[in-house]
Parts: C-alpha cells; sequence; structure tokens
C-alpha cells in the first residue's frame, strides 16, 4: 500500500499494520535512499513510519482491537511533529525499523533518542549557553536586534522562523533558571526541540550559500545545534550532522571542479598548453 494513505475499511489495527508494513526489502531500500535525512512531511517513507507508529500506539498492544481510521491520522499527524520522532526517522536504519513493523524495537530507539537530551545544569554553563544562544539569535536575524529583528523574522521561510523562536524560547528558559536556581524551567526536552528546529533548518541548505545572512544564519544553526547537545548523550547527533554537511559541501564541490576540469581539457587540446 503507498505511503501516506488510509483506509477505513480494516476491522482492526493488525490487519492495517500487516497489510501497511513495507514487504519488499530491496525495494524499499532503493526507495529509503532517496529519503536518507529527509523528515519533513514531504517524506514519505517518514509519514509512513509514523503511520505504522500510530496504529502500533492506539491498539494498545492489542493488534485485535477495532481500527479507527481517523484516530490513526490525527495522532500520525501528532508524531511526524515530535522532534524525537524527526530525529529518530533520520537515520534510514530506524526508519526501516517501523516500515517493516519492528515497532517495539522502534519505540524503544526513540525512547533513547529523547532520553539523550539533558538540560544545562550549573550557573556557569547556564550563563554561557545563552550568552551563545543570544549571539546566535542576532546571527539569525541579519544582525538586527529587537523590533527589527522581529519585523524581519516575519517575512523569512519557515524554517528559520521556527528555528529563531526555539532558541528565544531556549534563552528565556536558561535565563529563568539562571536567576531561580530552584526552579524547573529548562528541560531536556527544550534542547531537544531547538536540535530539532536547527536540523529542520539546515536541510537543503548544506551547500554554502550566496549571501552573507545566509551564511551567518546557517553558521549560527550549527552552533544552536552544538549547544543543544554539548555534554550530553545526543552529542553524536550533532557529529552526525556535521559530517552529513561536509560530505553534502565535498560533494558540490567536485560537482563544481567537473565542467572545469572538460573546459581545461579543451583548452589544452586547442592550445597544446598544459593547464
Amino acid at each position: 500500500m503507498p505511503a501516506g494513505t488510509y483506509d477505513a475499511a480494516y476491522n482492526t489495527y493488525g490487519e492495517f499494520i500487516n497489510d501497511y508494513r513495507a514487504e519488499d526489502p530491496k525495494v524499499y531500500l532503493k526507495d529509503l535512499s532517496a529519503y536518507a535525512g529527509k523528515t519533513g512531511d514531504d517524506g514519505l517513507l517518514f509519514r509512513h513510519a509514523c503511520v505504522m507508529t500510530a496504529a502500533h500506539q492506539l491498539s494498545g498492544g492489542d493488534y485485535n482491537a477495532p481500527y479507527n481510521e481517523r484516530a490513526v491520522v490525527m495522532e500520525s499527524k501528532r508524531l511526524m511533529k515530535a522532534p524525537e520522532y524527526r530525529i529518530a526517522c533520520s537515520d534510514r536504519n530506524v526508519l526501516a525499523l517501523a516500515n517493516f513493523g519492528r515497532l517495539n524495537d522502534f519505540e524503544k530507539v526513540v525512547s533513547q533518542v529523547k532520553g539523550s537530551f539533558a538540560a544545562p545544569e550549573g550557573k556557569a554553563e547556564l550563563e554561557d549557553k545563552a550568552a551563545e544562544v543570544k549571539h546566535c539569535l542576532k546571527q539569525l536575524s541579519g544582525g538586527r536586534t529587537g523590533e527589527e529583528a522581529e519585523a524581519y523574522m516575519k517575512n523569512q521561510p519557515r524554517q528559520l522562523r521556527s528555528l529563531y523562536e526555539e532558541a528565544e524560547g531556549y534563552l528565556d528558559k536558561c535565563e529563568k533558571q539562571i536567576k531561580d536556581p530552584r526552579g524547573k524551567h529548562i528541560s531536556g526536552e527544550d534542547s531537544m526541540k531547538l536540535f530539532s528546529a536547527s536540523a529542520d533548518y539546515m536541510e537543503g541548505r548544506e551547500v554554502k550559500g550566496e549571501f552573507a545572512d545566509e551564511q551567518m544564519q546557517f553558521k549560527a544553526s550549527v552552533t544552536l545545534s552544538k549547544v543543544s547537545t554539548a555534554d550530553t548523550q545526543a552529542e553524536r547527533f550533532y557529529h552526525n550532522q556535521v559530517k552529513h554537511i561536509k560530505k553534502v559541501r565535498e560533494e558540490d564541490a567536485l560537482r563544481q571542479e567537473a565542467p572545469a576540469q572538460e573546459k581545461n581539457k579543451e583548452l589544452e587540446k586547442s592550445s597544446g598548453i598544459s593547464l
């Protein structure tokens, strides 16, 4: 069954899950390679994974429970927005667990992702993170602050606006925690949401931007990823992200170099001069 479709004709969640799971590993993995790292609403395999997981959760472990199409639709949409699912599904092997119906294993990984993020601890660490995030907010707004920054952000792409808002919220909670150390103003989930927003912004922008603002904003998104995972088990997500960026930029450099090399060869042939 194509990913992203729903059918109210099923009687039980078990019928739905068994019919909806990926059947041909070779075809599936070929399709998956095109979506590796794709976690947005247009990632069909990510949607497929969330639909499978929604049905699994709604069944309560009883696959003979009556199937509810509307509930699956609503729950899958919620899961697609949950940062722990987006982060977990950026790993193609984890994504495959859900799509092949290994839903208990998939949920364990999602739980591990959520638990690997932590809130900053100690006044010094909070102050350092607050200072970095404040600097990043200025970079995200192209050097603007206050009302100018807010006005600028209104006309920016959704991913940039979302990252800016998450960073603002993170900074606010850090500052509240600094003023009131006995309170619990910031959590590991706040760190996870900031990382997820930075990953969402970076997707498709790994190649160096043409304009200074774009370059500054991308640099800020990388810094915010680092801030949200530093000194936690989730730090590996940041390092994987950096590796991905380097790989994409190296591939782009090679693509740009190839036409130049061909042109040089043509010049060598016509001029007899080695370039």
